[in-house]
């Protein structure tokens, strides 16, 4: 038997429901702030994505919708280079390309195995 949903999403729920499917899969599990942060710094759109979709303003746009304070931000995205979810790539921080979803349409495809 297949278990199928298809689901149409505004853009920060997607990211958000993305995460939530695949942190079952990573070695390091997000919390749920967690993945709420994370899917926020996702779903920015614009020119903020071109150049640092972690810098200065981003983050500011993060803090500000998520009411976090400056400290609390900057726990998350230690948490975050800790769990392998930010990496640097030539002098540059990101998220990991792993974790980010196509655009507009995302397929998942799990097999589970009972060995008994």
């Amino acid at each position: 038997m297949v278990i199928k949903k298809t689901m149409a999403l505004d853009n920060e729920s997607y990211y958000l429901t993305h995460l939530f499917i695949i942190n079952g899969v990573l070695p390091n599990k997000l919390t749920p702030m967690e993945i709420v942060v994370l899917a926020s710094f996702m779903s920015l759109t614009g020119d903020i994505t071109v150049d640092n979709r972690l810098g200065t303003t981003a983050r500011k746009i993060i803090k500000d919708k998520l009411e976090l304070s400056d400290g609390g931000l900057s726990n998350y995205i230690k948490a975050f280079r800790t769990k392998g979810i930010l990496i640097t790539k030539d002098d540059k921080e990101m998220i990991h390309p792993n974790l980010i979803p196509n655009s507009n349409i995302q397929d998942y495809q799990f097999r589970l195995i009972n060995k008994n």
